[in-house]
């Protein structure tokens, strides 16, 4: 099993008053709800605001889907426990609005992709994947899977196996890892499933369900024992 790679996309950088119009055309291409997208944009545009003005008070940008039109306000909390809401000045920021949802944009859809890649990596547990050794750092394999990165740390190795990047590399996958970079899976040489899943593979009798694997020991690098019994 090899996981399919990712495209790449771009987003051009629109002016706030194009920035709906390129919305719509986007979750359109992409599969995502208008309105989730939108909710996003206008929490990093609210990020952005207060990062660049520091204004007192809880800051909300909601972003006009006809016109573009920016409508920033704060709500600063009184000391008898009420609120006074106001509006705050949006001319300044309607350059840098426009780089924050661009931006948004591409981290919202990169979360999806990860997410998505997560989710089919899940599906295809306790399989066997090919993949292309991309480097080693701290006794730690990282595999290219794909969509996903294989992570095969020291344990989930066969002592005194030499895996060299660039090269192909054979595995069963663990189990799916958060990361907030890219989706990523525990990947292993050494589980006695790699070995299950090779029996499976490679014998015909076990392949065709003739033969079943009752038991398997395994000491990586040194010895496999098994255990099986004909169904026919």
């Amino acid at each position: 099993m090899t996981l399919p790679r990712a495209g790449s996309r771009s987003v051009s950088e629109p002016s706030t008053e194009s920035l709906a119009e390129a919305l719509n055309a986007l979750c359109a291409e992409v599969g995502i709800p208008f309105d989730e997208m939108l909710h996003t944009v206008e929490e990093a545009l609210a990020v952005a605001y207060v990062r660049a003005f520091n204004p007192p008070g809880i800051v909300t940008v909601k972003l006009d889907t006809v016109t573009g039109a920016l409508d920033v306000t704060s709500r600063v909390l009184q000391p008898d426990g009420s609120q006074i809401g106001r509006t705050l000045p949006s001319e300044d920021f309607k350059r840098l609005a426009a780089q924050t949802a661009k931006h948004a944009v591409l981290r919202h859809i990169h979360d999806l992709e990860r997410d998505k890649a997560l989710r089919e990596v899940s599906e295809h547990r306790g399989e066997l994947a090919t993949g292309i050794v991309d480097r080693i750092e701290a006794g730690t394999v990282y595999v290219d899977l794909g969509r996903a990165e294989g992570v095969m740390p020291p344990e989930e190795q066969i002592p005194g196996e030499q895996l060299q990047p660039g090269r192909p590399v054979l595995v069963v996958i663990l189990d799916p890892q958060r990361n907030l970079r890219q989706a990523q899976v525990r990947v292993s040489r050494a589980a006695r499933a790699f070995v299950h899943r090779l029996l499976e593979a490679e014998v015909p009798e076990i392949k065709a369900g003739t033969v079943e694997i009752k038991a398997l020991a395994r000491e990586p690098g040194l010895r496999t024992k098994c255990r099986y019994r004909a169904l026919v």
